[in-house]
């Protein structure tokens, strides 16, 4: 089966994970990229901001027997899924969760909104430090400051976008939560990892952890999500587990939800959760039901590697 995923940028290891199971086309904005060299097919296409993007993914698609498009880049969501009936006229379908879980999950305040109406414990909005300012729209570690004091929190505003979120800032251990679900919503995995080292805003070392509370407090979300639009494919959660928040009893803190394959999730296919394999169930039809799938506490290490043209 034939797979399109786009904006690959540098996502080597993704890739490979990815072509034990699928013949793998991938497609970005710029030819200047690694993972191009580790694809079975390379495409340019236009930038998702560009009028012609949709009409030449589709043109692609089409002409490599394409079934499945797994999406990479925030900023694609909104337009693929706006665009989703195209695809799906062609027997494609789209990796992406609805269109009203996207709008929650790209936007900070409608997220702060949704764990505020749904009762899910998060960080509250504040004016004042210590706390954390980061875009509303922000993605990834960019532009976010973490800040000690009142005079630091006005200097960050200065220097952050206008559209930022103000929230208090958490202690605890913090966890990435790599969940995936079929085209009905049904969460097939839930594999918490820690981040035992961050370099630039991407995970260096991580490792696995069976966290039951956390497992099952990150489907109790996903369910709260589904009310809204499906929750499809790859969703990454982040959350604080902390003894400090307001009680002395074991709390765990939502942060984000991001409707996207997650940086770290190498470690999750190494751990025994093999997404491709899923995939391509669910693209043949599989509905998940019964219990999620276990996974194994594995540890990864990450290293630089280059390619040469």
């Amino acid at each position: 089966m034939n797979i399109i995923i786009t904006s690959i940028g540098r996502r080597v290891q993704l890739i490979e994970h990815f072509r034990e199971t699928f013949t793998v086309i991938g497609v970005d904005a710029s030819s200047q990229n690694a993972a191009r060299y580790f694809v079975d097919r390379f495409f340019v296409i236009p930038r998702c901001d560009e009028e012609s993007y949709i009409s030449e993914l589709l043109r692609i698609a089409i002409e490599n027997d394409v079934k499945l498009i797994l999406p990479l880049y925030e900023k694609e969501f909104e337009i693929l899924c706006d665009n989703r009936s195209l695809f799906e006229e062609k027997g494609i379908k789209i990796l992406l969760s609805d269109r009203e879980v996207i709008d929650i999950c790209n936007n900070k305040l409608a997220t702060q909104g949704f764990f505020e109406k749904e009762g899910i414990l998060a960080p509250r909005i504040t004016e004042h430090a210590p706390a954390v300012i980061k875009p509303v729209d922000g993605m990834g570690s960019k532009d976010v400051f973490i800040v000690d004091n009142d005079a630091e929190l006005e200097a960050a505003k200065i220097l952050s976008r206008n559209d930022y979120i103000i929230q208090e800032r958490i202690k605890g251990t913090e966890y990435t939560i790599d969940v995936l679900c079929d085209f009905e919503g049904n969460v097939v995995a839930a594999v918490p990892r820690i981040r035992l080292e961050v370099r630039s805003g991407e995970v260096a070392k991580s490792r696995t952890i069976c966290d039951r509370s956390v497992i099952d407090k990150t489907i109790e979300l996903i369910a709260k999500l589904n009310k809204y639009g499906k929750v499809i494919g790859p969703i990454t959660v982040q959350c604080f587990v902390t003894e400090e928040y307001g009680t002395e009893k074991k709390e765990i803190v939502f942060l984000e939800i991001n409707p996207r394959v997650g940086g770290g999730v190498p470690l999750t296919f190494e751990s025994g959760i093999n997404y491709g394999r899923y995939i391509e169930k669910f693209a043949n039809g599989y509905v998940h039901s019964g219990e999620i799938c276990e996974f194994k506490e594995v540890s990864m290490m990450r290293y630089d590697m280059a390619v040469y043209q």
